[in-house]
């Protein structure tokens, strides 16, 4: 899959949505990217491309790195990412999976964007405290 919101880099399996270093597609890479962030918000998408349902769930999370440009939008190839998968604890795609100082703050796993705005709502209230 590649890039949205007009900024970002890919290469491997991943893609993040700021303009920022380029991130890989090696598991470690997907985890070591959350070190880098510093204290923001990163929220990883991991998906599996075939999925028939994803062109919508894309447009939806690219509109929402466009939106809340506070927090780090990432996304993962579930298959290019297996370990971080497993790591991770992820049983359904989508999964969307919000960090903070290396730490998991939030999750969801399914397609429902409603959801997952309430999720990205939660993220940009405790960075507003």
């Amino acid at each position: 899959m590649g890039n949205c919101c007009g900024g970002g880099s890919k290469e491997g399996g991943t893609t993040e949505h700021q303009p920022a270093a380029a991130a890989t597609g090696k598991t470690e890479s997907v985890i070591s990217r959350l070190s880098e962030s510093g204290s923001r918000f990163v929220m990883i998408k991991f998906f599996k491309p075939d999925d028939p349902g994803m062109a919508k769930v894309h447009e939806a999370y690219c509109n929402f790195a466009d939106e809340y440009t506070d927090i780090i939008f990432m996304e993962a190839e579930a298959e290019s990412n297996a370990e971080a998968v497993r790591e991770l604890q992820i049983k359904n795609l989508p999964a969307f999976l919000a960090f903070k100082n290396h730490t998991e703050v939030g999750r969801y796993e399914g397609g429902d964007m409603g959801e997952l705005k309430t999720l990205v709502t939660q993220l940009q209230k405790q960075m507003n405290k």
